[in-house]
């Protein structure tokens, strides 16, 4: 399974859609700030399953905080992390993944990507896909609940060539 992370991408909307017209994406997963950016995307891949949780920038109350899904054989634990104070230390998402039974946990608001293992706990920050400029996001594929690959990789800067 293909899936393409995203955080904190503050209303700009595309380079994410540049990076699922490069990579087409089985799922997209956005962790927030502003998670109603996916709304562009679910106008322009009405079929594409995207999950979301809201950040400390979201302020409609009708999407969750966290969320824990299933996908590809693995649990993961999303959150935006600003409630897990994930700019100072990253103990309290680890303990909220931990008894979530999460093998990851996803998050974001630092606009710092990580790729690490912490204590056998997968942990992900695709970094931001909106603002600065190192615009980043992860590609990540699993299979069987192994990671077969996950890649922080630029924000595309033009559409890619069709063929």
């Amino acid at each position: 399974m293909k899936i393409l992370v995203f955080s904190d991408t503050h209303g700009r909307t595309g380079g994410m859609l540049r990076a699922i017209a490069a990579h087409n994406p089985d799922t997209v997963l956005h962790l927030g700030d502003c998670a109603e950016d996916t709304k562009r995307v679910e106008k322009d891949y009405p079929m594409l399953p995207i999950l979301k949780v809201c950040g400390n920038c979201d302020d409609y109350p009708h999407e969750q905080e966290t969320r824990e899904v299933s996908l590809g054989g693995m649990k993961l634990f999303m959150a935006h992390g600003h409630r897990h104070r994930v700019k100072w230390d990253l103990e309290p998402l680890l303990l909220a993944g931990q008894c979530a039974g999460a093998q990851m946990v996803l998050f974001g608001h630092t606009h710092r990507a990580v790729w690490e293992t912490f204590g056998g706990m997968y942990v992900l920050n695709p970094g931001t896909a909106g603002i600065g400029p190192n615009k980043t996001f992860a590609l990540l594929e699993i299979e069987n609940g192994d990671v077969k690959r996950c890649e922080i990789l630029p924000i595309p800067e033009k559409e890619p060539k069709q063929n």
